[in-house]
């Protein structure tokens, strides 16, 4: 679920031509790596994921993921119109991943978005957000993957 979800956002990040990076790590430790010069922008930068383990009296066990990606651009300090101008430009550029990523799941069946809800996605904007002073738009995405509860007693001392 991690790798293959990390693959396919830096994959998405290396075929859009308006991204000049991606950021495998999130938003806060993105702070602490930027203004070294390695980010190129506007750039994707994936969001840590938190979620909840479900095992229901079903056999239908699974785990509801919450994570997402932030598509972010440098702004020089003090430059109010370039900041707007920034959001417009991060939430334009997450509009085409958006529609890849539809179009991945529907025409190309990609089975790591066969069970990622992106059709209603919550968004933020952001900003300031570290040294390169840069602003955009964080969007949440809600992911469901089947998980096998068994329990294997080879993996337990007793």
């Amino acid at each position: 679920m991690f790798d293959e979800l990390t693959n396919y956002y830096r994959s998405l990040a290396a075929a859009n031509k308006h991204i000049g990076s991606f950021v495998g790590m999130d938003v806060n430790e993105f702070t602490s790596y930027a203004g070294e010069g390695a980010i190129q922008y506007p750039c994707l930068c994936m969001e840590t994921m938190t979620g909840v383990l479900s095992a229901t009296r079903s056999d239908n066990e699974n785990t509801a993921a919450a994570g997402g990606f932030a598509v972010l651009c440098a702004v020089d300090e003090g430059d109010y119109p370039a900041e707007t101008k920034a959001l417009q430009t991060a939430f334009d550029i997450a509009v085409q991943i958006f529609a890849r990523m539809k179009r991945d799941r529907d025409e190309m069946r990609i089975p790591e978005l066969l069970e990622i809800d992106i059709d209603n996605v919550s968004w933020e904007t952001l900003g300031p957000v570290g040294p390169d002073n840069a602003f955009g738009i964080l969007f949440k995405i809600k992911t469901f993957h089947p998980v096998d509860l068994y329990f294997n007693p080879n993996d337990w001392n007793g």
